[in-house]
This record gives C-alpha cells, sequence and structure tokens, in this order.
C-alpha cells in the first residue's frame, strides 16, 4: 500500500543519511516486526497489523550493522487437493530465489482449510547463513518438532509442525507464526505462518448459525461451515429482523464467491431461502457485514439454517492394491440423505486423456493471448456420459499466468463457478451437472490435459459386485463391493457411479488401484511419556531395499492426517493411556498403500517415587484451559482450573504411589475421571468442561496417612496404658505383692518400652514414608505394656479381695 511504499522510503532516507546499509531484507523486517496488531483480527485480515514508521525506524536501526542471513523457508505441503490427492491449486509460479539458487518451490505458509492435517514438514534452505537457529511458536496449538535447527551455508534441513486440534475446540480462523531465528542477532532470520480453518461440522445433515450484530462502525462476522462430501443441494434458510441494513456473502473453499453481486458485492441479509447444487466439498464461509454508512446502533438477530442433502461416500476414494491377475475386493459405503429412490450401481474404468497445447487466439475469447473452451451447447458430445472431469494445466514457463474456470447454472439464480488460477481442477459430474462452460487462459503457451472417466468400460478393470436394482432409502447406508483385476501391472484409474431410474448419476465415487506396484515398510521409533508431548519419527521405507522412500507421503494415524517427507515423519502425541495404539496408513504415489498397527508402551512422567500431589503440579494435557491454582494437605488436594466458557480439557493429577482411595466431590462440570497406576505414582485424569472457573476437589487417603492414623490409635492406647503403669506398680509395692509378680510385670514393661523406642526411629516428622515400618512396633508395644498392666491389676485385685 502507499503507506508501507512510503514507511519503506523514510527508512531508505534515514539509512543514507547515517551512512548506514541497508537491503530489501532490513527493510521488509523493520516493518513487519514494528507494526501494531490489531485486536480480534486474523494473520489473514491485518498481515501483522498497522505500520508504525518511528517503530520501524528504531527497529531498523538496532540491526542495520548486522548482515543479512538470506533463508528460503516454507513446506511442500498444499491443502488443496483432488479427489485422488493431486494438487487441486497449483504451486505458485517460482520466485528469483528458486531459479537463482535451484531450489525447489515452497509454500511461504502453512495454510490448513479443506483437511485437518495434523503434521506438515518445513523445509529450510541456507543461502549465506552457518549457525543454530531456535525454533519457537507464537502459539500453543502449532507445535514444533525441535527447538534448534543446525545448519550449514547452502545446506539444508527439515523440522515438523504438529497442529494440536483438541486446543482449538471452537470453529473459526486461527494463525500464528513459527519463527526460525538466530537469538544472537536482532535480525529475524526467517518464519513462516500457519493458518488454520476449524470449520463447524453438521449433525444429521442440520447446522444452525446464530448471529447478533451490533451496527456500530465496520464490523465483520465470520462463521466457518463443512460441506460434506457428496452433497448435491445446500439449502440456506434465513431467518432476520436486517431487513437489507446488513450484508452476507457465502465464500466456498475456492475462496470466489457464489451468489449474485447486489449492491456493495453480496445478497442483502433479509428472510429467504437459497439453495445451492451441488456444492463444493471443504471448508466454506458465511460473512455477514453492515453497510458502514448507516451505522444505526441497532442491534440485529439473524438465524441461518443450513440443511444438506446428498450421498456420501466412506472412503472418499477407494484404493485398492494387488496382484496381476489375482481379482481384489474393495468396499464403499454410501449413506443417503437425498430421499429414497431406486440405485443401481455401476463401476467404470473408461477414462480418456485428452491433450493439446492452447489455442493462440489473440484474446478474443476471454483476453488471455493462448485459449481453450468447451461449451456444452456447442460441444454436448464430449461430456456425454461423463461422471468426472479433472483439468490440468502444464505451462511452458514457470511464472507464467494461468487461468481455469467451469460454470454451472448460469440461468438461476445462483450461478455456481470454480476457479483456480492455474494447476489441477477437478469435477464429479452428479445429477447430470455438466458444466456450461470450461475456460482456460494464459499469457504464454501451455499444454492441457482433460482426463474424463466416462460410463460403461468395455474392459472391465473395476467391477461393481451389486448387479440387482436396489431401493436406497432416505437416511440409510448401504455397502458396494468393488472387485478390480488387472492383467498388467500399473495404477488404474476409474469410478463408482449411483443411477436412479431416470439415469441421473446421484454420486461419484473415484477409484484407485495399484497392481503389482513396490511395496512400503515402516519403522516407528520413540518413547512416549505419559501426559507429556512426546516426539515419535516414522520412518517409511521401500520394502524391496529398505531405505527412505525420496517423496512426500500422506500418512494417517488414528484418522488424523500428517504429511511426510522423504520417508520420515516426526509428530507429536501427548498419551492418555499405559498404551498408546497406532493405526497407521501410508499412501504414496507408486506404491502399494500401506497399513500397520503399532502398539507401543507409555513412560511414567515420575522418574522417582511420589509422596506428594505437589512433586509433579497439576496440568492440563489435552484440550485447552491453564491451572489457576492448587492447593494440597495430606488428604486433600484442590485445583482450580479455567478456560473458555462451553470447551473441555484434561487435567493431570499426579498422586502418591501409595495413595489407596480417591474420591473427586461431586461438581457439574466434571464430566468423567479416570486413574492409572505406574511404579512411582498414580494419575488421575479429570475431564472438565468450562463455564467459569472450575474447582477439582479430590479427596485421596495414602496407605502412609492410613497407618498414621493406625499408629495413631495403636500409640494412644500404649500411652494410655504406659501412663497409668507406674502408679499402679507402686500401689502393689505398697500392698505387698510378690516379687516374682512385680518382676514378671516390669519385664513386660521393659519389652513394651524396647517396641516403643523401636516404632520412635520410623516416626519421624516429614517422613511419613516410613510410618508403615512403626506399626508392628507399637502396636507390640501396647500388647507388652497392658500385659504389664494386666499381671499388676490382676495382683492388686486378688490382695484387696482376699482382705475384703
Amino acid at each position: 500500500t502507499p503507506h508501507v511504499a512510503g514507511v519503506a522510503a523514510l527508512i531508505v532516507s534515514y539509512a543514507r543519511k547515517n551512512e548506514l546499509s541497508f537491503d530489501p531484507l532490513k527493510i521488509k523486517e523493520s516493518i513487519e516486526f514494528s507494526a501494531k496488531p490489531i485486536p480480534e483480527y486474523t494473520l489473514i485480515d491485518q498481515g501483522f497489523g498497522l505500520v508504525q514508521a518511528d517503530k520501524a525506524i528504531e527497529r531498523f536501526s538496532k540491526m542495520a550493522s548486522e548482515d543479512s542471513s538470506l533463508l528460503y523457508i516454507g513446506t511442500p505441503y498444499s491443502d488443496f487437493k483432488t479427489l485422488i490427492g493431486t494438487n487441486w491449486l497449483p504451486n505458485k509460479p517460482e520466485e528469483y530465489i528458486n531459479y537463482w539458487y535451484d531450489l525447489p518451490y515452497l509454500y511461504g505458509g502453512i495454510y490448513l482449510r479443506n483437511s485437518q492435517v495434523t503434521t506438515v514438514p518445513v523445509s529450510v534452505y541456507s543461502i549465506n547463513y552457518d549457525g543454530h537457529l531456535k525454533i519457537t511458536s507464537t502459539v500453543p496449538w502449532a507445535v514444533p518438532s525441535t527447538a534448534e535447527l543446525p545448519i550449514s551455508k547452502e545446506g539444508n534441513a527439515t523440522f515438523f509442525v504438529t497442529i494440536d486440534y483438541s486446543k482449538m475446540q471452537k470453529p473459526g480462523i486461527y494463525s500464528g507464526i513459527i519463527y526460525v531465528d538466530d537469538p544472537s542477532t536482532n535480525f529475524v532470520e526467517g518464519y513462516i505462518p500457519v493458518i488454520v480453518f476449524v470449520p463447524e461440522r453438521p449433525t444429521n445433515g442440520k447446522l444452525t448459525i446464530t448471529d447478533k450484530f451490533q451496527d456500530v462502525g465496520d464490523s465483520v462476522h465470520r462463521y466457518i461451515f463443512q460441506v460434506p462430501e457428496g452433497t448435491q443441494r445446500m439449502v440456506l434458510n434465513i431467518s432476520t429482523d436486517s431487513d437489507n441494513f446488513l450484508y452476507m456473502q457465502l465464500v466456498p473453499p475456492t475462496g470466489t464467491h457464489v451468489l449474485n453481486y447486489l449492491g456493495y458485492g453480496a445478497f442483502g441479509l433479509r428472510n429467504r431461502v437459497i439453495e445451492l447444487p451441488n456444492p463444493l466439498p471443504g471448508t466454506w464461509e458465511l460473512i455477514i457485514w453492515d453497510a458502514g454508512e448507516y451505522n444505526t446502533g441497532w442491534e440485529f438477530h439473524s438465524t441461518i439454517n443450513i440443511d444438506f442433502y446428498g450421498i456420501t461416500s466412506e472412503p472418499k476414494v477407494l484404493r485398492i492394491n494387488g496382484d496381476t491377475g489375482n481379482p481384489t475386493v474393495g468396499y464403499v459405503t454410501l449413506e443417503n440423505t437425498l430421499g429414497t429412490f431406486n440405485a443401481t450401481f455401476h463401476a467404470t474404468n473408461n477414462v480418456t486423456l485428452y491433450g493439446g497445447m492452447l489455442w493462440e487466439t489473440g484474446g478474443s475469447i476471454y483476453g488471455y493471448p493462448y485459449e481453450f473452451y468447451i461449451d456444452s451447447d456447442i460441444d454436448p458430445e464430449f461430456f456425454k456420459d461423463a461422471v468426472y472431469l479433472e483439468v490440468s494445466v502444464i505451462p511452458e514457463y514457470l511464472d507464467q499466468d494461468v487461468y481455469v474456470e467451469a460454470g454451472y447454472n448460469l440461468y438461476s439464480d445462483y450461478p455456481t463457478f470454480l476457479v483456480t488460477s492455474g494447476g489441477t481442477l477437478q469435477i464429479p459430474l452428479v445429477n447430470n451437472s455438466l458444466p456450461a462452460y470450461l475456460y482456460i487462459g494464459s499469457d504464454e503457451p501451455a499444454y492441457v490435459y482433460l482426463l474424463v472417466v466416462y460410463k460403461n468400460s468395455e474392459t472391465k478393470i473395476f467391477k461393481s459386485m451389486v448387479t440387482e436394482e436396489v431401493k436406497f432409502l432416505s437416511n440409510s447406508k448401504i455397502t458396494i463391493p468393488i472387485q478390480v483385476n488387472a492383467s498388467e501391472p500399473g495404477t488404474y484409474f476409474g469410478a463408482l457411479y449411483a443411477m436412479d431410474n431416470d439415469g441421473e448419476v446421484l454420486a461419484v465415487v473415484p477409484l484407485f488401484a495399484e497392481i503389482g506396484t513396490p511395496e512400503l515398510e515402516t519403522v516407528l521409533f520413540g518413547q512416549p511419556i505419559l501426559g507429556e508431548p512426546s516426539i515419535m519419527t516414522l520412518r517409511i521405507l521401500d520394502k524391496a531395499t529398505m531405505t527412505p522412500i525420496q517423496r512426500e507421503a500422506t500418512v494417517y494415524i488414528n484418522g488424523q492426517q500428517y504429511i511426510a517427507h522423504d520417508g520420515e515423519l516426526q509428530f507429536y502425541i501427548a498419551p492418555l493411556q499405559k498404551e498408546y495404539t497406532f493405526n497407521i496408513r501410508v499412501v504414496s504415489e507408486g506404491y502399494q498403500d500401506y497399513s500397520k498397527t503399532f502398539v507401543v508402551n507409555v513412560n511414567e512422567p515420575a522418574t522417582n517415587r511420589l509422596y506428594s500431589p505437589t512433586q509433579i503440579p497439576p496440568k492440563i494435557v489435552s484440550g485447552v484451559g491453564r491451572v489457576t491454582d492448587y492447593v494440597a494437605d495430606s488428604t486433600t488436594l484442590s485445583i482450580t482450573v479455567d478456560g473458555p466458557s462451553g470447551e473441555t480439557g484434561y487435567v493431570m493429577v499426579s498422586l502418591p504411589v501409595d495413595t489407596q482411595i480417591i474420591k473427586l466431590q461431586s461438581n457439574s462440570h466434571i464430566l468423567s475421571y479416570y486413574t492409572l497406576e505406574y511404579q512411582n505414582g498414580i494419575y488421575l485424569f479429570v475431564k472438565v468442561k468450562y463455564a467459569s472457573p472450575v474447582t477439582i476437589t479430590v479427596e485421596y487417603k495414602t496407605a502412609r496417612w492410613i497407618v498414621s492414623t493406625w499408629n495413631y490409635v495403636w500409640y494412644m492406647l500404649y500411652w494410655r496404658y504406659d501412663q497409668k503403669f507406674d502408679p499402679l506398680y507402686q500401689k502393689a509395692v505398697e500392698l505387698g505383692v510378690d516379687n516374682e509378680t512385680l518382676q514378671e510385670a516390669m519385664k513386660y514393661k521393659e519389652l513394651a518400652d524396647q517396641y516403643y523406642a523401636e516404632a520412635e526411629k520410623y516416626l519421624t516428622p516429614g517422613r511419613d514414608n516410613l510410618a508403615i515400618a512403626a506399626l508392628p512396633h507399637i502396636r507390640k508395644a501396647y500388647i507388652n505394656i497392658r500385659k504389664a498392666y494386666s499381671i499388676l491389676e490382676e495382683a492388686i485385685n486378688e490382695i484387696e479381695g482376699s482382705e475384703g
């Protein structure tokens, strides 16, 4: 912006005036890291914040004398994928640094919108830096796999960032920064932003958004929600008192707008029903804002009920591994919320690949000098019987501009446009929703591939094992076995599609088979610790050579998605059980899909025996929240935790190893709890739901406390008889009890004294762990003093009875 350019000019002027060296890196960093963040705005909305010229110059002056470190930092992972895992949005054109230093393209940020990837690799290439970099995160939910990264000049290194979704329970956009920095310099060597969309997910095909809007200033409300795979109709029923004082827009996973432009680029927010056919699956945004010039101060209330209708599949893509000439079966489960219909299920591998250069049109179609255009009205045969379409563009030059657009429902109130700035665009063709047109344009020559899957393949590589018509009831499921049988090794692509009696395709599931391809093997390293973030390393190997594969792989661990880089994946877990099971599935192009289960013992956090509940302070080990206070005595521990209202967290409490009894005081905020016993301690896990600060009161009784109680009982009994013994002995002497009896009583008294003296060795204050050793001695002391007392008492009673 002009403001930023002006600040940059001021820095250059300041540097020249003071004869300071400057370069673009220092100027950029001075402006970024001196900016003032605007509260409640994300990195997407504001970048680093409002520029501050004086602060920027001040920061520049501190690092002007230092050499600028040139690092190239980014991730090879892109969140935008097709149904078969290929790039959907393309790599951004290569930049100067890639070309000049022959480096691979890396995305400049971790951007997770349409998938919940748990671990993402980050690569660091050094151009002129040699040393140790500190890796830090500004947010608790993005955890680097290492705190220090050694790297040499012209070398490279990779670390991983694990996303902890348990700390992001509310739907919304979360942002943070991973710094890659040498703390001995004022210059920040590098960073990578992390943006994560957490959508609200429909329940039973329904979702409700409730908005309260104060019409003051330029407010914007964003609601993030997920459109499930297979959704064929999305219906929004809007009830509001806004009466067009507010505006709304729907933003699909591609980031483009889907509603007609009215007024200020959106629909006026008023009572209406909006129905969108075949909405793109993924993370959507519903944006509500005011016109700005009104500022009525009024409060508006809106309720948007969203219903999703369609046929979803599990898995989303069926991948089958097999050998040549040996039929293999996989299974697809379809769930129907579209409505009851008579269905037939078909599998096809009728794939046609069209290829050719863009036409040199001089911009006659849509303005680009090189173009390609298909209109379904002009060329209906091209899309006839098609069930899946994928468009891929290979540019001649890495930095050229490429544009792909497909338009649907052009004559409806809500036309849909699928757009990408190059690369790949995937289109499942359900409900006979053929594109009205497909357009590709570029400023330079480019090669175009059109992969089209048609019905009715002649060679049956894939075969549906459900051959009869089935009445597919609404809100029901059906499982379809798919057989794959190929005589030649290779990778095969096709589709399963469901049709109704009218011949409409109502569901499409891509099919992907690896026949006779190489196999994978994995090795898992790491020693997880109970309740602590524990780093694990998964090595992915070529089974034939047992060497790491040199390519990207997608790894699914217990259903969570991770990205491995060159045969290695580092990720964090925070185990809450004594054993941790890793159900692993690996998908990598050119290899058979791989599955394996590892069961790993979880180590105890305490290395020495615990005798107090505060030796390891209570802490939140999963979810959100923090421990604000805790107070303990010998039998009670009181813990106060706080967190966002309605969200949950797990509190771990470490109790003494000899704890025998555990009781939690009743509390509506405590959802559940359990204990785990280890060699050095007992660990209590409490799941809480926040509404305000929550107090957890744990009553516990240790064996030492129980023994101490019994020690006290036996001591009081001993003490009572010991106090009475000397007066009774004196009385016995005065009454003339014989010496033999007196000596026998004194013998037991001396034994009692000896046992008590032995017990005292174990009754040291602060050494409750020794109290159990005192118990048998103090009990024997009581038994013997009572015996001594009884001997004297019987002798005295006998004398006094005879005298009476």
